[in-house]
Parts: C-alpha cells; structure tokens; sequence
C-alpha cells in the first residue's frame, strides 16, 4: 500500500473508536491516587509547555503536542484560562484514558497502591508507551520487584534527566512497594452497590435484587434499600453479580472487588415498558445520526483530505444501559462512553492505530467528543475529532487533524 493510501485511510479512520471498558469491570484509581497524580502533575491556569516543550494546561491536560503557539485549534478553547474545578474535571476525564489501559493490559492481581502507581505512570507516559513497555511485559510475568527499577528507566525527556520525572518515579515505585498482597487468601471486605435506572446519574431503583458469588465462590443475595444501596460484605477477588427489579432487563456481569469500595450498576428496563422508549430524558435504545463536517485542518500539508472523504454522512448508535454505546457507519462498527444529565448527553471515545510494512509505519490516535441535547425523540449536538499521526519512511513526517462537525439523531427504537 502506498504512502498516499495510508493517508487516505487515516483520514477514513478518524471517526473510528476503541471499545471503551463498561465502568462495571476492573480497578479504579482511588482518591489518594488522583491526590498523588495532582501533586505531581501541579496545577497551572493558562496554557504552558510542558518540560518536553508540548502545549498543556491545568494538572497535566496535554491540549497538543508542540509549543504553545497559538497556531493549534485545540487551543482555542484554552485561550482564557480554566478554573480550578474545570483542571480537575480535565483530570478525571484523562485518567479514564490510563485507568483502562492498566485494567486492560495488566494480566496480574494488584493491589490498590499498586494500581494507582501504575495509573500515575501510565497517564504520564501515555497508554501506547505503557502497553508496550518492559515494565508490563516482566509484571506480566509475576514479577512485581522489578517495577520499581523499571519505573526508573523513564527519567528523561529531550534526552536529559529530569529531576521532576526522577522524583515523581521514585515516588511511584514506592506507593507500588507500599501495599503487600496477601498471597495466602483473600480478604473479607464490603461492598456498596447503587442500583440505578439507566446510568450513574439516573434515579435510584428500591427493592433490586442482587445475587451472586464474592471472590472465594460464597453465594449472596441482597435487596436494595429505597436509596437503590445494597451493602455486600464477602472476600476479595472476581465476583460475579445478576442485578433485577420489577419492569427491569436482568442485568448480569462480573469484576475484580480487591477492596472495601463503593460501586454503580445500572438497569435498562424491559422493552413491555413505555417510559424506557417514550420518555424524554432517556437516550438508552437505537438512534439514527446524520453528521455535516464544519472544518477540517491538517498541520501538515501532505495530509490531506481522501478522495472518499465527505462532508456529510450517517451512521447508527445503539446506547447501552451500561453507559457505553455501539456505532455502526457503512464501513465499520465502534464502541465507546456515553453520560446524560438531565438533556445533557455526551459521548466521548478514542483509537489507537498502528501499521507497518518494511521500514514503513504509520501510527495515528485519535479522540472524539460530543455534546447534544435530547428533545424526545429527537437530538442535536455539536462534536470535534482530533487526530495525532505519525509516518516513518523514507519521507518521515507526523500531523496533527482537527475536524469540527454538527450532528442531529432521530430515534429508531
């Protein structure tokens, strides 16, 4: 395949997106981690460059690789500066990012110490550079000792040590040896399960029913509370779970619980139920897109638009009461996250790509956000697509694309 191929077909992929993780699998980072990771990171209102001369803001957002220019659409929105809670909001939204590559590419049991430090590691090296490190592939392995030394290998930035990074790694393997993992037997801890309708921010379902079995295989089964809680004391591991309520889908899943923790469920309810599929303030079910692209810029005159690229087209997004959501185009089908408050929906999600031939390789991330209000069965929105690529030939280059669109969405079912 050509050079001007793979253009064309990163161009093609820029509305593509990784499934996201449900957020009812895996570890989450704890509060102490984000402290630790807000310590380090320091916090700045304006736009600055970073100590590798990329253009961040707030605690750690990177808005674009490069200085600080001006010249990047991404900044625009920066301009001003933020707020305290809008760095914070920013935070949390990019430690998402790294939160999933650690459940998804650690293989190994951890403890909660050990999950925030590889948090903290990851978000900072970014999620390519942490899947494809030697400290995953040897703790992958079971060997927990060496990450602390392995930690240690990235101190540098622009070929030089970096005090800031030297101390930030030794910190981080020492919140990774602060914790011990009991090797001999679980643990009996207690878990708080909110039971909502169609999301986190959805009302409270009383009288759910939840069953299952902890991490050592002991049975439980507990009713929810009028405040949707049910409180299940068991011990440590992989629980499996099967949550119901009257007028409800039968929700079944299962996820590492390591510690005393509180967690969210959600139920979809069942198709004999009209408000599921009339109700206005509910975007769960199958919705047909039309997307009209507004503006396209690429940093790099020899990427450019593909032949097939065009300025309006359709696609079919399913949302889940999982809180992700599936989405079909003419060429492929995706997956990502999606959040409602009130009328309020926002789906965001992000790819990684990667392909080479000879000495030729070409990678591209890409992250997209949308934003809309929903009016019963209608929605309208706006959203923006960023795409980070990299070619490495005989003619090596990299680009960053910004594309802006508006959309609007008719329920289908």
């Amino acid at each position: 395949m050509s050079k001007q191929h793979h253009q064309a077909f990163f161009v093609s992929l820029v509305m593509a997106i990784t499934a996201i993780a449900s957020a009812q699998s895996g570890y989450s980072i704890s509060e102490f981690g984000l402290n630790f990771i807000a310590d380090h990171e320091g916090i700045r209102y304006n736009l600055y460059n970073d100590p590798v001369g990329h253009c961040t803001i707030g605690i750690g957002h990177l808005v674009h690789k490069g200085n600080c220019d001006g010249s990047d659409a991404s900044e625009q929105e920066f301009l001003e500066g933020i707020t305290e809670d809008r760095a914070h909001e920013l935070l949390r939204s990019d430690i998402a990012v790294a939160e999933r590559a650690v459940n998804d590419y650690v293989t190994v049991p951890l403890t909660q110490s050990q999950f925030d430090a590889l948090v903290s590691f990851a978000y900072n090296i970014g999620s390519g550079n942490f899947r494809n490190s030697d400290l995953l592939a040897k703790l992958n392995t079971g060997d927990y000792d060496s990450v602390p030394k392995e930690l240690n290998k990235w101190i540098y930035g622009g070929g030089k040590v970096l005090p800031g990074l030297k101390t930030r790694r030794s910190d981080e393997g020492s919140l990774f040896q602060s914790e011990v993992m009991d090797s001999d037997a679980s643990r009996m801890i207690t878990l708080t399960l909110y039971i909502h309708d169609r999301g986190e921010d959805g009302p409270a379902i009383p009288n759910a029913i939840v069953s299952g079995q902890d991490g050592s295989g002991n049975n439980f089964r507990e009713t929810a509370g009028e405040s949707g809680l049910a409180a299940i004391a068991g011990d440590s591991g992989t629980w499996s779970f099967e949550a119901s309520a009257d007028g409800y889908e039968t929700n079944s899943w299962s996820q590492k619980i390591t510690d005393t923790c509180t967690k969210h469920a959600f139920l979809k309810q069942s198709s004999g139920s009209a408000f599921m599929h009339n109700s206005e303030s509910s975007v769960v079910g199958k919705w047909a897109f039309h997307f009209i692209r507004e503006s396209w810029e690429s940093s790099s005159e020899k990427v450019t638009r593909g032949p097939d690229s065009k300025d309006e087209w359709d696609s079919t997004v399913e949302f889940h009461s999982d809180g992700t959501f599936t989405e079909s185009t003419s060429y492929m089908t995706f997956a990502g996250e999606w959040t409602q408050d009130a009328n309020n929906i926002r789906l965001q999600d992000s790819l990684e790509f990667r392909d080479g031939s000879g000495n030729y390789v070409s990678a591209s991330q890409t992250s997209e956000s949308r934003d809309g209000i929903i009016e019963g069965s209608t929605m309208n929105g706006r959203g923006s697509i960023r795409t980070q690529m990299t070619i490495k030939g005989d003619d090596s280059y990299s680009a960053d694309i910004s594309e802006a669109y508006t959309w609007s969405a008719n329920r289908i079912e």
